[in-house]
């Protein structure tokens, strides 16, 4: 049976075949407790009982953690970061990727357009003119407003 975590500490601990809620040491074979299903009772025996191995535990640990971090730092990225990032081939494709008519967003939108024509009496060519395109194309850069046209 695989450790119930990904903790470090069960490489000394595996979990007590007969009751879930205790592991047994590795080291000294004595079964100890889980309450919580946390493993801070298992590392206060560690380092209680095994402390040179504790010591090497914490100094593993602590070069993993250092490592995530460093990992981790290399992966934050900022905004302008993100906006001179390059896309991939697969972003360009689904940026570029019109809506279809079936789209739920599509949907959405062509019912707002109608309910925003109905109730200020516009002309349904409103939607023609180069103001709304140019709205649109901001607010929805994906759908395609061009030969649209809305049945209510």
């Amino acid at each position: 049976m695989p450790p119930p975590t990904q903790s470090n500490v069960w490489n000394y601990f595996e979990p007590n075949k007969e009751d879930q809620d205790k592991a047994d040491c590795k080291i000294c074979n004595k079964s100890y407790s889980r309450k919580g299903r946390t493993t801070s009772s298992l590392k206060n025996h560690f380092k209680s009982m095994h402390s040179e191995e504790f010591s090497s535990f914490e100094n593993i640990s602590k070069e993993q953690k250092l490592q995530k971090m460093k990992s981790d730092t290399d992966k934050v990225t900022t905004a302008l970061q993100v906006a001179k990032k390059q896309l991939s081939l697969e972003e360009v494709i689904l940026k570029e990727k019109k809506w279809d008519i079936n789209n739920l967003n599509s949907k959405k939108i062509d019912k707002l357009i109608g309910e925003m024509i109905a109730l200020q009496n516009l002309p349904f060519n409103f939607v023609e003119g180069l103001g709304f395109r140019r709205l649109m194309q901001e607010v929805a850069p994906r759908y395609n407003f061009r030969g649209r046209y809305f049945f209510y």
